[in-house]
């Protein structure tokens, strides 16, 4: 069974407990991107998923992020 709640500034949190286990597993999803976009903003999804995923001055290429993603568990 699932445990909803929110905090004080509105953010919703969902969690789940599971027994025999001393894994932990975070997700952060909000309501964002192109859908949320005003005009005055428009583009600024697309901008940053390519700041995410395509590189920066440490990770030069998706492929150095996905590894480096990948080397604390994924």
């Amino acid at each position: 069974m699932y445990k909803k709640s929110m905090l004080a500034d509105g953010l919703r949190v969902v969690t789940k407990s599971l027994d025999n286990t001393q894994a932990v597993t975070v997700l952060i999803l909000v309501g964002a991107g192109s859908r949320y976009e005003t005009k005055e903003i428009n583009g600024v999804a697309h901008f940053l998923e390519h700041m995410f995923f395509k590189g920066a001055k440490r990770y030069k290429n998706t492929k150095e992020v996905s590894e480096a993603i990948d080397s604390i568990g994924g």
